[in-house]
């Protein structure tokens, strides 16, 4: 996942076009197992707006497909499917007040890896992290290589049909309706603050975050910096003495 845990649709969104509040935070034992906790807060606007380009065909909506709709949440098959990674729901909250969405998130995990999985399988993306143990004993975190594998074989064949004008006009309504969605979006950008934290069970020994406490590596975004903002892929060389993790 491209920003902590939760590298999936919805935060690269949340990182376009701002709009809501986060705070990510995993915390590893000294086994790889662990607890996730999740908290979002977002306007009922922009979760309407951000839902909208979700179902519009083409364009913003083919992106934002994975997106959670927290609206509709199914939280029983939430629970389900991230049993089969042996991920435990401990906590769960998703309430409307005052005009915004609050969701409460506390995931326990047996194993790191399982983690990175049943996000990926309910929250949409790609596994996102990845922990190596180095040939010297200690532990490497960062993202994971995703690499998509394109069949060399494989044409793309354009269809040679014209669009007819109901095509056309519907298209152009379409982005028209995109661009109207995209403008009550941006006039929420200043309310984008995200933090993403992660505690390692050894010392760091080396890390990309730009603020660390202890063993704690924190990342902060919001609308000021995050056209700017560096190494939010997180990269953490900890200490593997007491540490054993597969």
């Amino acid at each position: 996942m491209k920003t902590l845990i939760l590298a999936i649709t919805l935060v690269m969104t949340v990182m376009l076009t701002g709009c809501m509040q986060m705070d990510l935070t995993t915390v590893l034992d000294k086994n790889g197992g662990g607890t996730y906790a999740f908290t979002m807060t977002m306007s009922t606007e922009v979760e309407d707006a951000l839902n909208e380009l979700a179902s519009m065909e083409g364009g913003m909506g083919d992106e934002m497909d994975d997106m959670p709709d927290f609206a509709n949440f199914d939280k029983a098959g939430f629970e389900k499917k991230l049993a089969e990674y042996d991920v435990k729901l401990k906590k769960f909250g998703n309430d409307v007040k005052d005009g915004k969405r609050i969701v409460n998130l506390l995931l326990e995990f047996k194993n790191f890896e399982g983690l990175q999985a049943a996000m990926a399988a309910t929250m949409g993306g790609e596994d996102g992290i990845a922990i190596t143990k180095l040939d010297n004993g200690n532990y490497l975190l960062k993202a994971a290589d995703n690499e998509i594998a394109f069949d060399a074989e494989e044409e793309v064949v354009e269809s040679e049909e014209e669009p007819s004008m109901e095509d056309m006009q519907a298209a152009m309504a379409n982005a028209g309706k995109s661009m109207e969605l995209m403008g009550k979006l941006m006039a929420h950008s200043s309310e984008l603050a995200m933090t993403m934290k992660i505690t390692l069970p050894g010392d760091v020994i080396e890390h990309n975050a730009p603020k660390i406490e202890g063993r704690t590596c924190i990342w902060d975004i919001n609308a000021e910096n995050m056209m700017s903002a560096d190494g939010m892929e997180p990269r953490i060389i900890f200490s593997g003495d007491g540490v054993k993790i597969d």
